[in-house]
C-alpha cells in the first residue's frame, strides 16, 4: 500500500505534467554534395534557413509527411531515403511541444529544385556555410544539430 509520502512524490508540481498537445512534424535533408535549405516565409524564424518539413497529417506516416513537405516546399524527389534522427527536446520550438522525425535522401534531379508553398527561397549549402549561418543565428529551430548528425553519419 502506498503511504502519503509516496503519493506526494507522484503529485509534486511539474511532475508527470504533459503539454496540452504534442504536435508531430517531419523534416527532410535533401542533398547532393550540399544540403538544400529553405528560407522560411512565416514565423517562427521567418527569414531563417531550415530543413524542408512540416506537420504530419492525421492519417499520414512521418515518412509520407516528410516526402509531401519536401515536394511542396522544394519540388524535390529524393533517392535512397533513410531515417536520420528524432528531434524531441521539449523547448525546440517556441510555439509549443513539437516532435520531429528527420529523413534524408539524395536529390534525384528529376525535377528542378525551386521554392514553393511556405518557402521564400531554396538554396544548397556546404556544411561550413551552414555552420557560419548557425553561428549568426540564421538557422531555424534545432536543425543545425540534425545536420551535424547527418554529416557525422555520412562522412
Amino acid at each position: 500500500m502506498l503511504g502519503k509520502k509516496n503519493l506526494d512524490c507522484l503529485t509534486r508540481p511539474g511532475r508527470n505534467k504533459m503539454p496540452n498537445e504534442i504536435k508531430l512534424t517531419a523534416d527532410f535533408i535533401l542533398w547532393e554534395r550540399r544540403i538544400y535549405l529553405i528560407k522560411r516565409k512565416y514565423s517562427p524564424f521567418e527569414g531563417c534557413w531550415a530543413l524542408p518539413g512540416g506537420h504530419v497529417d492525421e492519417r499520414e506516416t512521418f515518412y509520407d509527411a516528410a516526402m509531401r513537405e519536401l515536394k511542396e516546399e522544394t519540388n524535390g524527389e529524393p533517392l535512397n531515403c533513410k531515417y536520420i534522427d528524432t528531434l524531441d527536446s521539449p523547448n525546440r520550438d517556441p510555439r509549443g511541444r513539437y516532435i520531429s522525425v528527420v529523413y534524408c535522401g539524395e536529390n534525384s534531379e528529376r525535377e528542378p529544385i525551386q521554392a514553393m508553398d511556405d518557402a521564400v527561397e531554396v538554396q544548397a549549402f556546404t556544411y561550413g556555410e551552414i555552420f557560419d549561418m548557425y553561428s549568426r543565428g540564421l538557422v531555424a529551430f534545432d536543425h543545425f544539430e540534425v545536420i551535424k548528425t547527418f554529416f557525422e553519419q555520412t562522412t
